[in-house]
């Protein structure tokens, strides 16, 4: 994942990427960099979250862009800055540094 870039990967698949309200599955590489590749193509530089079906023979299929994910406290983009070591405050704090290199100020 980029270093300035926050990208939300999300599956649906039997293997159950997510339980709940926690991630617990880390994505295959592939579908990580597919998350990149559509964020970058789509001019997504901030933060997003890309959504992803992984079918039964391991094909991934891209099923949304999701611009602008929820960021409360039940928030899946949250939790999973929280699950990478960096707090809601960090989290906020990032996605500002990045607007800002990107549209200064």
């Amino acid at each position: 994942m980029r270093d300035q870039s926050i990208t939300r990967l999300r599956s649906n698949t039997r293997h159950g990427i997510e339980h709940g309200d926690r991630l617990r599955f880390r994505p295959p590489v592939a579908m990580m960099r597919y998350a990149e590749a559509a964020a970058q193509a789509l001019g997504l530089d901030s933060y997003s979250r890309m959504d992803f079906k992984l079918g039964e023979d391991g094909s991934i299929y891209c099923l949304e862009a999701n611009t602008l994910p929820g960021m409360t406290a039940t928030s899946l983009l949250p939790q999973e800055a929280q699950a990478i070591g960096m707090d809601y405050a960090q989290l906020c704090e990032k996605i500002i540094q990045v607007s800002l290199q990107k549209y200064g100020g």
